[in-house]
């Protein structure tokens, strides 16, 4: 949860008839929409009649932290699942506020790190003033048809009832909302329990209010990622603007026009076209910038268009992990799966840039962990499955972990689940994930998919994917193959 996270969290204050009030979180997850744990809106003792909702921005300063009255008829969705506990309500954002945050449609993995903030009581000062409180762990999974997961509390924790108010706050791992916190623990759990963002999808009344569906917010996201991009540079938002035959010049106008293009194919026409007029532009000190900013673009808004069979298949099958250790992909290229990876995940593509080269590059993914790293080489199908999980884990130390002397395996394992699952250099890190190949053999197949199991139990967000060496390769290398070029012809023609 970063800087930008944290400025938008939302002070809720329910004043009750007795001149006292509750305290619970809130979160922006679309235009004027908060979303929290509906209790916190509710008071037990009380008719919810006679309380007055007020929000405020908590970290605003100025006009824009003064509290804002919100009125009963402004929650416009509550959940009557037993124990979703989340709602919506409509407020107006305060002028020169419009940002938010989509809700991720993937269950998180177990022993991933969360992060959140919120208002707990414990901290709260004797003249009521609200202190903020940011807190990190880690979480549990749950099984299919639960709807909560539970969150490991940090060391500190004393007083259960201290933690509430902190009911509605967003729970953020790798940089997206997967939940909100719902429930404060007894002493004898020690955990904060959470409801997940997927399972409020299934609400059709919930897609509704909110405006996007879970396909629909990873686009949002992409589109969102494809402004802030051509924000950078107003030459490309011309030559994108030309290529698109409109006049328009603001960058979130143009990102929505492109990604609203009806096809991939569409998409990446119109970034090469784009891409020409910037390149025509030699006698503009912005050309180069024009271009640069037109390539990065390629990564956003490909995966916003990528196939939507494969991507949901992808997000079922990841967060159904414990029985699905392999992701089988109709995917034949390394690129592709990056860009399927990425339109999963709702951010930008990111390939390996020394990959990026010759007339058809294939480059891998950033996150691919693959040949040479992968110890594949040497690894029979009759090797001891045993020996084969000492050899990963000898490669896990030595990729995330290198220069750790630690004779305690167990926290090594921790250390690098941490490092999978954060990257320094990023405010959204993607999903690291490994590439495997079908081998044409059930048998070996099999071997493999017991095996990534065993990796995975220890490293439960390392995700295996299987290309699909028989698929339509010919579609798949015709869609790529001109933004690979782009791509690669760049990076050799580049000062």
């Amino acid at each position: 949860m970063n800087e930008a996270d944290r400025n938008l969290l939302v002070e809720i204050r329910v004043y009750l008839p007795n001149g006292d009030f509750e305290v619970s979180t809130g979160y922006p997850v679309q235009h004027n929409l908060i979303l929290t744990a509906s209790h916190g809106l509710y008071p037990k003792d009380f008719p919810y009649e006679q309380c007055k909702i007020k929000f405020r921005w908590f970290h605003s300063s100025g006009d824009l932290r003064a509290f804002i009255d919100v009125q009963h008829s402004d929650i416009v969705w509550v959940s009557h699942e037993e124990g979703l506990d989340a709602a919506l309500i409509r407020c107006t954002f305060p002028a020169g506020l419009n940002h938010w945050r989509y809700l991720s449609p993937v269950r998180p993995f177990h022993g991933e790190r969360w992060a959140s903030e919120g208002f707990p009581l414990g901290v709260v000062t004797e003249k009521k003033e609200t202190v903020e409180f940011p807190f990190s762990g880690t979480l549990h999974s749950a099984a299919s048809t639960s709807k909560r997961f539970h969150l490991e509390l940090p060391e500190n924790f004393k007083h259960p009832m201290d933690w509430g108010g902190v009911s509605g706050a967003p729970v953020f791992v790798r940089g997206q909302i997967v939940g909100i916190i719902v429930s404060t623990p007894t002493k004898a759990e020690g955990r904060l329990k959470a409801v997940f963002s997927a399972e409020m999808f299934n609400d059709p009344d919930f897609a509704e209010k909110i405006g996007y569906s879970q396909g629909a917010g990873r686009v949002a996201a992409l589109q969102a990622a494809a402004a802030d991009c051509l924000n950078k540079s107003d030459l490309a938002c011309s030559c994108l603007g030309r290529t698109l035959g409109t006049a328009e010049k603001k960058a979130d106008a143009l990102a929505a026009k492109l990604i609203e293009l009806p096809t991939a194919e569409a998409v990446i026409k119109a970034i090469k076209g784009a891409h020409k007029h910037a390149s025509d532009h030699k006698e503009s000190k912005d050309a180069a910038k024009a271009a640069a900013t037109i390539r990065q673009l390629s990564l956003i808004a490909v995966p916003a268009r990528f196939d939507t069979h494969i991507v949901e298949t992808i997000c079922k099958d990841m967060a159904d992990h414990l029985s699905v250790p392999v992701l089988k992909l109709p995917i034949c290229t390394r690129a592709g799966a990056d860009f399927a990876m990425a339109a999963a995940e709702g951010q930008p593509a990111k390939l390996k840039d020394d990959e990026i080269v010759g007339d058809y590059p294939d480059p891998h993914g950033f996150y691919c962990i693959d040949h040479p790293d992968i110890p594949h080489s040497g690894i029979k199908e009759a090797t001891d499955d045993s020996y084969f999980k000492d050899v990963w884990d000898r490669h896990m130390f030595n990729k995330f972990a290198p220069h750790l002397e630690h004779d305690d395996k167990t926290q090594l394992i921790q250390v690098v689940n941490r490092r999978l699952q954060v990257n320094v250099d990023e405010d959204q890190p993607r999903t690291h994930y490994v590439l495997l190949v079908d081998t044409g053999n059930d048998s070996e197949n099999a071997t493999w998919e017991r095996r990534a199991g065993l990796v995975r139990a220890d490293f439960p967000s390392l995700v295996f994917l299987r290309l699909d060496k028989h698929g339509d390769i010919v579609s798949e290398t015709a869609l790529l193959d001109p933004i690979l070029k782009l791509l690669a012809k760049s990076k050799e023609t580049a000062p």
